[in-house]
């Protein structure tokens, strides 16, 4: 876990987020994590909602935090690998999208997947 956290904040750093929020933010990604799979209905509306909140914080480094290290995203014409292309999507994103927040929607699961 501590190796993780000087990745994380070595990676905050790089995107200029302070310290405080570090803290902050690794007492909420925790919280985030969980629940984890296999999933029932509850526990994945649950995870829905804990990534919505955090996708709202539009922190990149957090909220990539949130999905595992080789998640893949489509988002329109673009394809997002990996943390690292996540953080840096999202990043570009928030520049532009000031207002934005983000409604995820429940489709269903599968024993180790949801679909919003």
């Amino acid at each position: 876990k501590k190796h993780m956290f000087g990745r994380l904040l070595s990676n905050m750093r790089r995107l200029k987020v302070t310290k405080a929020n570090a803290m902050h933010n690794r007492r909420l990604f925790s919280a985030i994590r969980a629940p984890v799979p296999p999933f029932t209905k509850e526990s994945a509306l649950i995870k829905v909602q804990k990534a919505e909140d955090a996708w709202n914080t539009q922190d990149p480094v957090a909220v990539s935090m949130a999905y595992t290290e080789d998640s893949e995203w489509r988002n329109r014409s673009v394809f997002v690998k990996g943390r690292k292309q996540i953080q840096e999507f999202l990043a570009d994103k928030w520049k532009n999208e000031l207002d934005y927040k983000l409604q995820k929607m429940y489709w269903c699961h599968g024993d180790n997947r949801i679909a919003v």
